[in-house]
């Protein structure tokens, strides 16, 4: 009882010492990096108990992602697993695609997502996994072990590398596109190039050069890929165009030299063309020499404005291309060309057809989804909406609907018409997509400091909406996303949600919180209209990662609460993201005025936070997760108008930061070194400042 006496006095001393000075930030940090590295390491261990290999190898990545700037060769030690693991399950599996109505969807790669990881840091290493995947690659395109969906998947994923690693390492990017070019022409150039361009686009350039020198010998349909790139638009020239599209980048520059190296290699390749020619365009199945000359006919005005000089050069190999075709096959493709037009007519245009459809009584279902979907202002949907209900099919009419009032709640959200944008939102029928309307509309108001106050109650309905919902994924994604939007205006409502959002997933099997992208697809007559967007916070990494920014320990403490091992392992990774960077900084003990000791058996001295001794980390974690909890519930207590006249008195911005949290932590690391003392031969050492105080 007298030592229990003096431990409390010393205690109380070292607290009143504490608060006599200005409190230091840094000492904090410190230990949590030191805190997320064993967690960390803990993570490693644990997915030896994983049994799927996708989960484990995920885990493995993340670890290593967490480890390289602080110990390097555990981090090679991991991800070389990872992808020894990788490689195993895609020979044993392959690439297992899932079919999604009229969608392909290909599943993770996860050879591909430890070669982007290891890029980061060791560009050989990188280019020497990538050789190793792409020569098994040219092994089963010998063997003919592909399929059409697949066969040059491996080629399109090392181009997406080099599209992402663009901006921080240039140079590999270059490499990894370079040896792309070995393999055959596809449409992933048309998509990538803008998007590197995005990140570097000098870049992008240079790599756009060398791609079409390497590609002028390849079908014209084909080098027709490139044509949209120097000129900045949107969409390629020719026949398949109304099959692809993308966005161009706000900052974009065209090229005009490589404006005229396009032209110029187009022209070559055309002339080289014979009427026994047999290749047909991917997309509409024409004939290449037709493809030629309706390539031909839109680049006439733009030769003609911006390089007179190519006239005579584009005049002879159009009479040339036009020479080779007939006019059966020349009709034909016009007839196609024609029909694809009518997915690019304006909303007016659309909107004619479909009345006088109406009333002759051919009315289709996807006409009125056409223009549904091409509905962009809201004179616009004000005159789409009496067509929703003549939609004939009733799996078609439900989700048009429902596509119609989230993309009208959006505009009016986006134009600062909310009540407007709630009205819409109460139409739509998936509680998800009601959610992200909220959630727009709360980050609309966010953004204003007249409403700010006011997106709490858009929250409040998101709240409302997730509580009326029985236990699903889609529940446990909105409270998940909420908690996310909750943390920018109210950290203990954010802990709230998250902590409702984990008692939903733990009443599920196996849920997939993995991915905050959302889709909607519609479907009628043989058309199908696919939409895919991104929602921040409904995973779990970007919501534990937000909350993690602000605390640490909090998010830490949530993540322990998931049942399943997996998703408790990714939300723990995803939190102690936050303090990687600290890790690096951090040495194996904390500074010496804030360090506490133990000896270990043979009598020498190891911290509390050490970085190679797991046992004293998972005592560690439980003194943060118990503290957190009881600081949280003293800190709701302090929150009470109760206390507020305390804190004038005090004249502190924020007294129960520096009285009650401090004096809960001390007091739970008395109570932990008090269990240590068992563990540790009954002897504790504090160290404050240079002098040890041994308590036997």
């Amino acid at each position: 009882m007298k030592r229990l006496h003096f431990f409390l006095v010393l205690l109380s001393f070292l607290t009143i010492t504490a608060h006599a000075q200005k409190p230091s930030k840094t000492p904090g940090k410190q230990c949590n990096a030191m805190l997320a590295r064993q967690i960390v390491e803990q993570q490693a261990d644990f997915s030896k108990t994983l049994g799927e290999t996708d989960q484990r190898i995920n885990v493995l990545i993340k670890v290593a992602d967490f480890l390289w700037a602080s110990d390097p060769e555990s981090a090679r030690t991991y991800l070389a697993e990872a992808f020894k693991f990788a490689q195993e399950r895609f020979r044993e599996k392959g690439n297992e695609p899932k079919i999604t109505g009229n969608m392909i969807l290909e599943r993770t790669d996860y050879r591909f997502e430890v070669i982007e990881t290891i890029a980061k840091y060791d560009a050989e290493w990188a280019k020497k996994l990538s050789e190793i995947v792409l020569k098994e690659f040219d092994e089963d395109t010998e063997k003919d072990k592909r399929g059409s969906y697949d066969e040059d998947r491996e080629a399109r994923k090392l181009l997406g590398i080099a599209v992402r690693i663009a901006k921080d390492n240039p140079n590999l990017a270059l490499t990894f596109a370079r040896r792309v070019m070995r393999y055959r022409l596809n449409n992933t150039w048309y998509f990538s190039l803008y998007v590197m361009a995005g990140n570097n686009q000098s870049l992008a350039d240079q790599v756009y050069g060398e791609a079409l020198a390497n590609y002028s010998g390849a079908e014209v349909f084909r080098l027709l890929y490139l044509s949209a790139y120097p000129f900045g638009n949107q969409r390629i020239f020719g026949i398949e165009k109304n099959s692809l599209g993308t966005g161009v980048h706000t900052n974009f520059s065209p090229n005009k030299n490589l404006q005229r190296q396009f032209l110029l290699t187009l022209f070559r390749r055309i002339m080289k063309l014979t009427p026994e020619n047999t290749d047909k365009s991917l997309q509409t199945l024409t004939p290449e020499s037709a493809v030629a000359v309706m390539a031909m006919n839109e680049l006439e005005p733009i030769i003609f404005q911006q390089f007179p000089d190519l006239m005579p050069t584009f005049s002879q190999t159009k009479v040339f291309a036009s020479s080779i075709v007939s006019n059966e096959i020349m009709e034909l493709a016009n007839k196609r060309d024609e029909m694809n037009k009518n997915f690019n007519k304006s909303f007016a245009e659309k909107l004619k057809e479909l009345e006088k459809a109406d009333e002759e009584g051919k009315l289709k279902d996807s006409q009125i989804i056409q223009l549904i979907i091409s509905a962009k202002k809201e004179e616009d949907y004000k005159s789409a909406e009496t067509w929703l209900d003549k939609i004939k099919d009733e799996k078609a009419r439900e989700s048009t609907r429902n596509y119609y009032y989230f993309q009208r709640s959006k505009l009016a959200s986006k134009e600062n018409r909310f009540d407007e944008a709630r009205k819409y939102a109460d139409k739509i029928g998936k509680n998800e997509l009601r959610a992200v309307v909220y959630f727009d509309i709360a980050e609309a108001k966010q953004k204003n400091s007249a409403t700010r106050l006011e997106s709490l109650e858009s929250l409040l309905e998101v709240y409302k909406l997730a509580q009326k919902s029985p236990d699903t994924v889609e529940k446990a994604q909105i409270l998940l996303g909420l908690a996310y939007m909750y943390e920018k205006v109210d950290h203990y409502n954010a802990l709230d949600a998250l902590s409702i959002a984990i008692k939903t997933a733990n009443k599920l099997e196996n849920p997939n919180l993995f991915s905050s992208f959302m889709s909607q697809q519609i479907s009628s007559d043989g058309f199908t209209h696919f939409i895919g967007f991104d929602v921040p916070g409904f995973d779990i990494n970007k919501t534990f990662y937000e909350i993690s920014q602000k605390d640490f320990q909090g998010a830490i403490t949530q993540a322990e609460s998931f049942s399943d091992r997996y998703l408790r392992t990714l939300a723990v990774l995803a939190a102690v993201k936050v303090v990687a960077s600290l890790a690096a900084k951090e040495a194996s003990i904390l500074p010496a005025d804030r360090a506490m000791f133990f000896p270990n058996a043979s009598g020498n001295l190891f911290p509390l936070c050490a970085r190679d001794d797991r046992r004293c980390a998972k005592l560690t974690i439980a003194l943060a997760q118990i503290s957190n909890l009881f600081v949280r519930r003293i800190n709701r207590l302090l929150s009470s108008r109760l206390f507020l006249h305390f804190g004038s008195i005090a004249k502190c911005k924020n007294p129960h930061s520096y009285f009650v949290r401090s004096y809960l932590k001390l007091f739970f690391s008395f109570v932990f070194l008090c269990e240590l003392s068992a563990f540790a031969g009954d002897k504790i050492v504090f160290r404050k400042g240079a002098k040890l105080a041994k308590i036997d």
